[in-house]
């Protein structure tokens, strides 16, 4: 992975983000928690062509080869845990704009952390923080995106439901994670320089769950209103009860 072929991208872009970049490495989130906690600044990234123990939601395991870019994020917001939500729908944003950037492809969020062309899963994000007298002290953004197809395929557990930037055998071009690695970065630098108001407005307008019917954590069947004010989901169940989820793991597409 060159580093300093990301800072150039980046810095053309305007991202002020301390960049680093290394091949390999269990978890680009592991690895900022642990720098965070020895005293690395606001604004430290780390890109990795692969990782050897990614990590998803609940601690689920992140598929990681060599074919995609994996990157997290650093800050020190001091902001209230409640408002932890707005930095993932911003990564969603973020990757949103970084794909159509670089691709034909319409990238929309499936919430609350995953990004989908069609109704397959490119990209998938984890945001963990501590908390430190009662606000995020620190904040790591991670993100994972899928840009060819790993050789052999995708895992038979996700194979159905996985995609990536560039298929049937076609290759990224020269230095494409690279580029993608910086547009990222910058396009995340600036959406949370946003007001949250201009953030959500794109998260609900990218949503592909809004209007669709999910099933719940309890079996029961729901259609999907919307996107409420914090970011949570708004989803109307069948007996005509109003419900709002908090957790990306209640909800089932049907």
């Amino acid at each position: 992975m060159n580093r300093e072929l990301i800072s150039l991208h980046a810095r053309e872009l305007g991202c002020t983000y301390d960049i680093h970049a290394v091949d390999e490495t269990t978890s680009t989130n592991d690895d900022l928690k642990r720098l965070g906690a020895e005293g690395a600044p606001h604004g430290y990234a780390l890109v990795a062509e692969r990782q050897t123990a990614g990590r998803g939601m609940h601690g689920r395991r992140f598929f990681s080869p060599e074919s995609g870019v994996y990157l997290s994020v650093l800050l020190r917001p001091d902001t209230l845990p409640e408002e932890m939500l707005h930095f993932t729908a911003a990564a969603g944003v973020a990757v949103c704009h970084a794909i159509e950037r670089l691709t034909p492809h319409k990238a929309q969020i499936k919430w609350v952390n995953d990004i989908y062309i069609g109704w397959k899963k490119v990209c998938g994000i984890l945001t963990e923080s501590v908390i430190e007298n009662a606000l995020v002290g620190r904040a790591v953004i991670g993100i994972g995106i899928n840009i060819t197809e790993p050789t052999g395929g995708f895992p038979a557990e996700i194979a159905d439901r996985a995609c990536a930037l560039f298929t049937g055998g076609k290759k990224a071009p020269q230095g494409f994670a690279e580029l993608l690695a910086a547009e990222v970065l910058a396009a995340l630098e600036h959406q949370l320089s946003l007001e949250w108001s201009e953030t959500l407005a794109e998260y609900r307008r990218r949503s592909c769950l809004t209007g669709r019917k999910v099933r719940l954590a309890d079996g029961g069947k729901a259609l999907v209103t919307g996107i409420t004010e914090e970011g949570s989901l708004s989803v109307l169940r069948e007996d005509g009860t109003q419900e709002i989820v908090t957790s990306g793991y209640s909800v089932t597409v049907l």
